[in-house]
């Protein structure tokens, strides 16, 4: 058994960077590089107020996404986004576009579980393209 925490795991600072998550907040808590996890990945993210991680989507694993503080919209490929508030949980089936927001005042701290897989690379990762008008 191994605590993994955001005080003994440095945070992804490649994906406060990105396009697609610019300015969020993740940790990569359990996955096989971090504890030797076969088949679940775990993560924890900070969205500040005004950020976004875009929609895209795991082919190759379902996933679990709780609001552990704040409140955020979950976001869709079709149809409004879905308001989640702590202890709220979505489950995205794999494949499916999914995306999180927030648009309120005060920092949103979500909590992912990925089934299936190992490590985050093979849950796999595609951004939805940005449709042409």
């Amino acid at each position: 058994m191994e605590i993994r925490s955001t005080r003994n795991i440095a945070e992804d600072a490649a994906a406060f960077e990105r396009p697609d998550t610019l300015g969020t907040h993740t940790w990569w808590l359990v996955q096989r590089d971090t504890v030797g996890a076969e088949k679940l990945v775990v993560n924890r993210g900070e969205l500040p107020p005004g950020t976004t991680h875009q929609l895209h989507r795991h082919p190759h694993a379902e996933q679990g996404l709780i609001v552990v503080a704040g409140r955020g919209l979950h976001l869709r490929a079709e149809g409004d986004p879905v308001p989640m508030e702590e202890g709220d949980v979505v489950h995205i089936p794999a494949g499916e576009w999914h995306g999180f927001t927030n648009p309120y005042d005060e920092t949103v701290v979500i909590a992912s579980v990925y089934g299936g897989v190992g490590s985050r690379e093979e849950a796999g990762y595609e951004l939805l393209a940005p449709q042409s008008e």
